[in-house]
């Protein structure tokens, strides 16, 4: 179970590492990471906000993903 975890974990930490990467590379400016981190964090509660209704299951675990991504990953 540890290790179910901690892959879970690295696999978080690499899709928001590559999400800040591509909004980095789509700005024309260069901004502070935490408009960054802000930005791709509201654009994926957008994501869950659709799936509640088409998916809670998938919409909770988004939220569980987001929640590890605020407290975790800068």
């Amino acid at each position: 179970m540890l290790n179910e975890r901690k892959k879970w974990q690295d696999d978080v930490e690499a899709h928001f590492q590559e999400g800040m990467a591509q909004l980095k590379d789509f700005d024309v400016m260069d901004r502070p990471n935490a408009r960054y981190k802000e930005k791709l964090l509201v654009s994926y509660l957008s994501d869950v906000q659709e799936q509640m209704l088409l998916n809670p299951e998938k919409a909770s675990e988004h939220i569980n993903r987001i929640k590890f991504m605020i407290n975790n990953c800068y």
